[in-house]
């Protein structure tokens, strides 16, 4: 191909916008007067993408100490979806666990052919988000992950702990300590 033959930035942004006609979804949970709408982007930005990974990560391994809590993973790559590919709007405290997990949105919003989410015996393949994009931030994460835990352990001679610190579930679910554990569970 001699340089002549090359198609320009702007020959690439139309085909992109002709390909991008249908840049979010309405989706909705129940029916009737209990019918829930709401909004799905098809397609992240990187700055989209980038803020999954990172919330993702920063909730799974601890930047100041090291510990790697993975039992977060899935909390937090729920929340970070819904908050990042829907215009639902999230709570910071410890309801979000219980909004996260008590509703089928999460299903909606990723389940697709390949990966079925299933809610409360019900398969979920909707379909709606770009599939390839979703499985490469799962494996982006993944891989930070390894790497954050490797880094850690290996350049600073950190033990990965198994304990979860007051700290971390403070930031997770923003409890208090009302159990007079003084913090462990």
């Amino acid at each position: 191909m001699n340089r002549t033959d090359r198609v320009s930035a702007s020959d690439m942004e139309a085909l992109c916008e002709k390909y991008s006609v249908n840049k979010t979804a309405t989706l909705s949970v129940g029916g009737g007067d209990n019918r829930f709408e709401f909004a799905v982007k098809r397609r992240l930005n990187a700055a989209e993408v980038s803020g999954i990974v990172e919330t993702v990560c920063n909730g799974v391994v601890d930047a100041e100490t090291g510990a790697y809590h993975p039992e977060f993973k899935d909390y937090f790559l729920r929340m970070a979806v819904i908050k990042t590919y829907t215009n639902i709007d999230l709570p910071d405290n410890d309801k979000c666990w219980n909004l996260v997990y008590g509703t089928p949105v999460f299903a909606r919003v990723v389940g697709h052919e390949n990966r079925t989410v299933i809610f409360e015996g019900r398969d979920y393949y909707d379909g709606v988000i770009d599939v390839e994009q979703y499985e490469q931030i799962l494996t982006a994460i993944d891989q930070k992950i390894a790497y954050a835990i490797t880094h850690n352990h290996v350049t600073q001679g950190k033990r990965i702990d198994s304990k979860i610190p007051k700290s971390i579930v403070g930031r997770v679910l923003n409890l208090e300590d009302k159990s007079g554990a003084g913090g462990k569970l």
